[in-house]
């Protein structure tokens, strides 16, 4: 199954109505930008430069919870400013107990049997200190 991305209020609305959680089951999923976003626990809305001043990241809705403890943050490098290190901190702590991971151009992970493993490019928001590159398992 490919998951696209898009607007992701729309797609996660429009899976939870076609009960897509349940026909997914343990079938193999791709999902990029919104679409990974969707597959996560939380949704978050986020942008630190967004034209109209400063903003601040929301929780926005449940996700589908298939990759559970996890918050995917698509577009990261030019939706956060990952070189603040206590801004992308206090924004790991505060979606505890999910982890934060960016996906950026060319970034993947791989979910499989429960743990999600490194893929390439992408990072972890660490609860302190700068954001860490993925560690392969």
């Amino acid at each position: 199954m490919l998951i696209a991305g898009g607007h992701v209020a729309v797609l996660v609305n429009r899976l939870r109505l076609f009960g897509m959680r349940t026909l997914l089951g343990h079938k193999p999923i791709a999902a990029w930008s919104a679409g990974a976003m969707a597959l996560t626990t939380r949704v978050l809305l986020f942008h630190d430069r967004p034209p109209q001043g400063a903003g601040n990241a929301e929780i926005f809705e449940h996700g589908l919870d298939l990759v559970p403890h996890a918050v995917f943050l698509p577009h990261a490098a030019t939706r956060l400013a990952i070189d603040d290190r206590q801004r992308t901190a206090l924004l790991a702590r505060r979606l505890r107990p999910a982890s934060c991971y960016t996906l950026d151009d060319r970034d993947w992970l791989l979910f499989h049997d429960g743990v999600l493993r490194a893929g390439a490019g992408s990072r972890r928001l660490a609860r302190a200190g700068p954001p860490a590159a993925m560690e392969a398992r």
